[in-house]
This record gives structure tokens, sequence and C-alpha cells, in this order.
């Protein structure tokens, strides 16, 4: 026993020493990784408080004050927590409602950037891309939606956005296929027969 210790002690306790520091250091990380989601969750928290009161057309200065200041800091000490990205949704829709479209888009294009789940990816594209289209720049918004992959409900709602698109750019061909494809993936649960209107809206083209 002792000449086999003799022999192989370095190497046990290097053994040892890296498996206890392996626990360790996971368990570190993990306690980091919560605590990090939870100041995070309590900044967003904060921050839907504080612009409660802001609504289109009645913005309170010191709310937007508030929750500009709360969504930068999530942003710039939580980047990449899905709180952020939500932080900056939310900015987006206050600017939007305020009527502040490039602050809006900016906040949009930054939650983009960050790289997210598949689904809030594709939301973020089409609310993106209806703010590039009302600050009338339907070429832009027509590119974030020309790669896009989307089935069902999903599809819908992208066709129903190319349609006023390639409606405002004056392709009323292409808008009617848009508003038509959009059509058929409607959900027959969901009703959309403002859908319908912008179809019939369209006059034949030969």
């Amino acid at each position: 026993l002792k000449n086999w210790w003799d022999e192989n002690a370095t190497s046990v306790v290097v053994t040892v020493v890296l498996t206890l520091g392996g626990v360790f250091g996971y368990q570190a990380w993990e306690n980091n990784v919560l605590g990090e989601g939870e100041a995070a969750s309590a900044l967003y928290e904060d921050l839907v408080q504080a612009s409660a009161g802001v609504t289109p057309g009645s913005e309170d200065p010191l709310m937007m004050s508030t929750a500009t200041s709360l969504s930068k800091t999530l942003k710039t000490d939580h980047p990449g927590t899905a709180y952020a990205i939500f932080a900056a949704l939310h900015m987006a829709k206050l600017n939007n409602g305020a009527g502040k479209l490039d602050d809006a888009i900016s906040e949009l294009q930054w939650a983009l950037e960050q790289g997210t789940d598949s689904n809030v990816e594709l939301i973020i594209q089409m609310r993106l891309a209806r703010l590039h289209l009302a600050n009338g720049d339907p070429d832009a918004a027509l590119a974030l939606l020309s790669d896009v992959r989307a089935t069902g409900g999903q599809l819908s709602s992208v066709e129903e956005i190319k349609g006023d698109i390639y409606q405002a750019m004056g392709d009323l061909q292409k808008a009617r296929e848009a508003y038509q494809l959009a059509i058929e993936n409607t959900d027959e649960k969901i009703s959309k027969p403002l859908l319908g209107i912008k179809l019939a809206d369209i006059p034949l083209v030969d």
C-alpha cells in the first residue's frame, strides 16, 4: 500500500482537487445565475410598475425617465437574461405609443441582436417590421420578413404584414397573394375580419 501510495499519490490528489473544484465551481456558477435572474426579475418588475401610468397621449415624463433608466440598467447589467429582452419590448411599446418610432425601433433592434428563442425572435421581427412600415421604410420592413420560417397562425400574421408592406409599395398583386395566404393559414378559432376587408379592398389585377 505504501509503495502504491508513493507511486500514485500525486494523481490521486490532483483527481480529488479537480473533482471538488468542479463540484464547488458548478455550485458557485449555479448560485450566480440564480442570483442574477432574481436581480433581473426585480428590476423588470420595477420597470413595469414605474411605467404603469404611461398611456399613449398622456405620457408622464418622470415615469418615462424612470422606466428608461431601469431598462438601461437591465440591458447593461443583465444582457443575457430574458428580462432584458422583455424590457426592450416593453420600452418599444411605450415609445411607439408616444410616437417615438425611432426609439421604439432601436429597442426592438437591440432585442433582436441579443439572440433568443425562435418564437420570441419572430415576434420581435414582426413588430419591428410594422414599425419600419409605420416609419415610412417598407423596404426595411420587407427585408426583416423575407427569410423567416413560420407555420400556422404565425405564418398568417407574417403574410398579413407582408400584404400591408406590398400594398404600401404599390405592388397590389403581391399584396393580394400575401393576404390570401394569410387567410388560408388563419386558425379557425381566431376571427380576423379585417384581413378579409384588406383583401376585398384590393382590386383584381389582370
